[in-house]
């Protein structure tokens, strides 16, 4: 099904004596907002180092120490790239994913309702008879994307074979109309998502890169201006490191 849309299932519950091993907390994911904060947030900071190694007098400081205006020019392309067209991009698929979302829903009711005049037949013409409901599969289509499919399909076709009433070869026709379109928005919001999934990576690797250059002038910057030297707090703070503690690059992503 789709990735927004899961099914719930039951199972039966433990005895009051049974011992159980205590489910693994789900892992933790953000949000987009969360996100959409920590590009913010990084690509603020990549401005500040940039700003701060482009003043002259550090431009040539930070030349001794393998700092070129290059690599300067390059952070400040990403950060260009990751404001526009990244980030509105970003904006735009996920707006167009929950659009689709609505879509996808939409066309789900619109099938099972059509679906429930076979259900409805099959209860007025084979009342309380478990097993025609078993077959028709009453209360029990699958969650699963093709499965509901054929699901669908098999029950229309038995319904075909069968003379329920109320039920008309046209009902048939309209549950196999709905499938069809349901199936036609199922799949473009498979699309959308997919497409906002790959605008968030793309964007989650250009922060990476602003991420890597900042953090190599701030190494750079932290050895030219020490923090032991009261003088150099201004240059510090100026390309966004503590004043007076060194500083540590932390979560820093592996070189391939």
């Amino acid at each position: 099904m789709v990735p927004d849309m899961s099914g719930s299932s039951s199972t039966g519950s433990p005895s009051a004596t049974a011992t159980t091993t205590p489910a693994a907390p789900p892992e933790k994911t953000q949000s987009h907002d969360d996100v959409a904060k920590a590009v913010r947030a990084a690509v603020a900071l990549g401005k500040k180092v940039s700003a701060a190694a482009k003043v002259t007098e550090r431009a040539a400081r930070l030349a001794t120490r393998a700092v070129t205006a290059a690599e300067v020019d390059g952070l400040d392309t990403d950060i260009g790239l990751a404001e526009d067209p990244l980030m509105p991009d970003v904006i735009t698929k996920k707006k167009n994913a929950r659009l689709r979302t609505k879509d996808e829903a939409a066309a789900r009711k619109t099938l099972l309702k059509q679906l429930r005049v076979i259900s409805k037949g099959v209860a007025r013409t084979y009342p309380g008879n478990k097993a025609v409901a078993k077959a028709y599969l009453i209360g029990a289509l699958s969650e699963e994307r093709k499965q509901f499919e054929a699901d669908i399909i098999s029950i229309v076709n038995r319904a075909k074979g069968d003379t329920l009433k109320g039920v008309e070869t046209a009902d048939g026709d309209a549950v196999l109309a709905a499938l069809a379109a349901w199936k036609a928005a199922d799949q473009e919001q498979t699309k959308a998502n997919d497409q906002y999934s790959e605008a968030v990576e793309a964007l989650k690797e250009k922060v990476h890169a602003i991420d890597s250059v900042r953090r190599d002038i701030q190494i750079a910057a932290d050895l030219l201006w020490s923090c032991d030297d009261p003088t150099a707090h201004p240059d510090r703070l100026a390309f966004g490191l503590s004043p007076n503690r060194p500083f540590v690059a932390n979560n820093v992503k592996p070189s391939a």
